[in-house]
Order: structure tokens, then sequence, then C-alpha cells
């Protein structure tokens, strides 16, 4: 696993998942166009 994607960090040692930064910025522009 050479390259990683997405906005979740994953420890394949541990399989503990850690919010990257831009999961913050994608969930403060939902929740900012939710209405």
């Amino acid at each position: 696993y050479d390259k990683r994607f997405g906005i979740v960090r994953v420890d394949y040692d541990t399989q503990e998942r850690t919010p990257k930064d831009s999961y913050r910025w994608y969930r403060e522009m939902i929740a900012a166009h939710r209405g």
C-alpha cells in the first residue's frame, strides 16, 4: 500500500482510524449547505 487516499487515515497494524484535515473541512462544508 503505497499511496493513501480518502478522508480517514487507517493504521493497518491496529486498524485505528483517524480523521484527516479534509474530513473536518468536508463535514463543515456539508453542514453549511444543509440549510
